[in-house]
């Protein structure tokens, strides 16, 4: 997958790996666009549609 850029938690230089979804238990849909325009680049999840978060809402993001 794409790298996660500089200015997006300091995780430069690494790949995302995995995302999911704290006490979720199937896969989600995500994806990184990471073009020269800082205003639609980033990481995108596709939150499930099933999914009631009652207080928050918390992914894990494991990169390498």
């Amino acid at each position: 997958m794409t790298q996660l850029g500089e200015t997006y938690g300091g995780v430069m230089g690494r790949k995302v790996e995995e995302v999911t979804l704290l006490g979720w238990p199937d896969k989600l849909n995500w994806s990184i666009e990471w073009p020269h325009n800082l205003e639609t680049s980033g990481l995108s999840i596709d939150v499930p549609k099933d999914y009631k978060g009652e207080y928050a809402t918390v992914f894990r993001i494991k990169v390498r």
